[in-house]
């Protein structure tokens, strides 16, 4: 009952580098019309002419609500009941979490995809929507999802009941509040565990978000949620110390713990009470659209697995998707390749390949230089038909008092003439200085570029679609690489369709 899902197993990546997880199926936005058609209960929400261009308005609590049901159904086959005045989960975030997870794991010396994983989810919600994920996307997870408001609990179990996955989550009751996993875990029956999840409570009781500058905008999004889900004493601090404790206590019974932390200030005191006891921690940013959150991993196995960079080259590799046209050909990504430039493109034994190396940065705002190159085109035309009008008007005007000019010239109009020809010269000779130095620079640029990184890309089926895939084993230049990705994603579309 949960689906078959096409990513299962995770790569240990830098994740603090790539807010957005390679393998997070929504890195290019939800799809509106796909999902409307397959979930029609959507359709009343969406706006916009164009089907490609559907929009959807994040401030409306219905249409979120509708909208993350949807994901769910139709990408995730859950059917999800969801109570009206609860926060309504981002699938994208979450999910985001989710992977994040696995990666940990493998961190830690743990395959994500090996049977029997089992981790506790503290404070699931209404939605169950960590486990709910968790089980799609890893088939071999199961959770234990604690809750402390019975509203929450009743819809939780509902949800799990319905979609058949009773024996692989259990809803549990946590009674005592001030306690996060020691008076709701079970040291006989539950533990070991392999790793704990949580999205605590950001703010204390009557706390608002704050706008320190006064300049931030209102969130576009709803943010209606009841008053457990949203403030705990003390915040979110407060919260996640009392996990932090609570983990001292169990310590390695659970082998990663994890919380999700809304605000980046509050790391600040947490990563400090992490390092005065030398545990070993790790930050990962999760990024989807304008929001940010922060991963907060520690653990407690003896060697410092979370924050060592992976040494392994394998392990260390790269890669990226990017979904493309199904005419797109190799010539095709080496052609968008060529009119970007900064690149040198060779073949490889495979016809499905391209090796690239990368002499200099020319992607970056290439929809902005499209915007630029056409209203330099306009004004270039203007001033064009604004130039032949003007010698058009000088000409006749010329012809009318031709003879004046010839029977009775002024010898100042000479000098004139002279001096205003010598002045056009001295600027031509400016300008071409102006011109080489600019060229000076930008070799001089290009020099200091020059193989800034290399990388494969490949053209396969995934998923029953034609994807591009990018690999590169330069952990420096991997924003950069995923920026390129993502343009020749975006290129390709243009130039094939």
């Amino acid at each position: 009952g949960t689906g078959t899902r096409h990513f299962c197993a995770c790569v240990p990546v830098r994740l603090e580098q790539n807010p957005m997880h390679p393998h997070n199926p929504y890195a290019r936005g939800l799809p509106f019309e796909r999902l409307a058609q397959a979930y029609p209960a959507l359709q009343p929400f969406l706006t916009g002419k164009k089907e490609k261009h559907k929009h959807l308005d994040f401030g409306d609590e219905e249409a979120v609500r509708v909208l993350m049901q949807a994901v769910l159904a139709v990408d995730y086959k859950l059917r999800i009941d969801a109570p009206a005045g609860h926060l309504v989960p981002m699938v994208v975030q979450r999910l985001n979490y989710v992977l994040s997870i696995g990666d940990l794991l493998s961190m830690v010396g743990v395959a994500p995809e090996q049977p029997g994983i089992r981790v506790v989810d503290v404070g699931c919600g209404a939605w169950c929507i960590y486990p709910m994920l968790g089980v799609s996307t890893f088939p071999s997870w199961n959770f234990i999802a604690t809750e402390i408001d019975p509203e929450s609990i009743a819809f939780a179990q509902r949800n799990v009941t319905q979609n058949r996955l009773d024996s692989r989550i259990e809803v549990r009751e946590n009674k005592d509040a001030r306690s996060v996993l020691c008076g709701v875990l079970d040291s006989a029956k539950d533990l070991p565990l392999h790793a704990c999840m949580c999205n605590p409570p950001f703010f204390r009781p009557g706390a608002q978000p704050a706008n320190r500058t006064g300049r931030r905008p209102p969130p576009p999004g709803s943010t209606t949620a009841t008053a457990n889900e949203m403030e705990a004493e003390g915040g979110e601090v407060e919260f996640v110390n009392r996990m932090i404790s609570d983990s001292i206590v169990l310590r390695g019974q659970i082998l990663v713990y994890s919380s999700m932390v809304g605000h980046k200030a509050s790391l600040v005191p947490l990563e400090r009470r992490l390092r005065d006891a030398h545990i070993a921690h790790r930050v990962v940013v999760l990024s989807q659209g304008k929001t940010h959150r922060w991963l907060l991993a520690w653990t407690f196995v003896e060697k410092n697995t979370l924050a060592a960079v992976p040494q392994s080259k394998k392990t260390d590799r790269v890669t990226y998707c990017s979904p493309v046209p199904e005419k797109t050909t190799l010539n095709d990504v080496q052609a968008v390749l060529h009119t970007i430039g900064g690149f040198v493109v060779d073949g490889s034994d495979s016809a499905e390949q391209l090796k690239v190396t990368v002499l200099a940065v020319l992607w970056e705002g290439m929809r902005r230089k499209r915007r630029q190159a056409a209203r330099s085109q306009t004004q270039a035309s203007s001033s064009v038909e604004a130039v032949q009008e003007k010698e058009q008007t000088a000409t006749t005007t010329e012809q009318q008092q031709g003879k004046m000019w010839e029977q009775d010239k002024p010898k100042t109009h000479t000098a004139e003439a002279g001096q205003k020809r010598k002045e056009c010269a001295d600027a031509a000779d400016t300008d071409t200085s102006t011109d080489v130095a600019d060229t000076v620079q930008r070799s001089k640029a290009a020099k200091e570029n020059t193989a800034l990184f290399s990388c494969v890309f490949t053209l396969c089926w995934e998923a029953g679609k034609r994807v591009l895939r990018g690999s590169s084993e330069d952990c420096a230049q991997r924003d950069k690489f995923n920026q390129l990705l993502t343009v020749l994603g975006n290129e390709l579309g243009r130039a094939v369709t």
